[in-house]
């Protein structure tokens, strides 16, 4: 996928730690990654995405965005971010990803199944605490590739090594 056209789809969620501080959180990344969008298409024509992270919408636009008819050649990036966690089993698996959707918790590890056709498509979770473990969530998902976090990371450094990422992947 370096160099070749892809699309990029970036869901952003809240940011806060509970629904009731979203109103007073003004953390967002949608206007760093559109500066982003301006930079990297000086190299090549490259269209961004941003869509508000819904629960009760996430299958269905990711679908309609890896269908697209642009999005038919090359490959696809789609970049959750929000705040999130990483729920264990007493044995200490993965039981669950939660991303703070917009509408509620988003239970990632169920929702992505019901996505088809990721076999071209980057998945970068950016998001703090559910990139742990992530070989299984990627069979699950079927998508080519799954970046994400492991530990929590400031919202801030996350999106530069997100937007690092895509420059990388524009070269």
């Amino acid at each position: 996928m370096m160099g070749a056209r892809y699309g990029v789809l970036i869901l952003e969620g809240n940011w806060g730690e509970d629904y009731a501080t979203y109103l007073t959180d003004s953390r967002s990344t949608s206007r760093l990654y559109t500066a982003l969008e301006d930079l990297l298409s000086l190299k090549q024509p490259l269209k961004f995405i941003q869509r508000p992270l819904l629960n009760s919408r996430f299958v269905q636009d990711i679908q309609n965005f890896i269908t697209l008819t642009e999005n038919q050649e090359g490959g696809t990036v789609i970049i959750l971010s929000a705040h999130g966690e990483r729920i264990e089993t007493d044995d200490g698996r993965t039981r669950k990803r939660v991303l703070n959707a917009l509408d509620g918790s988003l239970n990632l590890s169920l929702q992505i199944k019901g996505v088809r056709d990721l076999g071209r498509t980057i998945l970068i979770l950016d998001s703090c605490e559910v990139g742990e473990g992530l070989k299984s969530f990627q069979k699950i998902a079927k998508a080519l590739a799954v970046v994400g976090f492991g530990k929590s990371v400031n919202w801030i450094d996350s999106t530069l090594f997100v937007l690092a990422l895509l420059d990388k992947l524009n070269q």
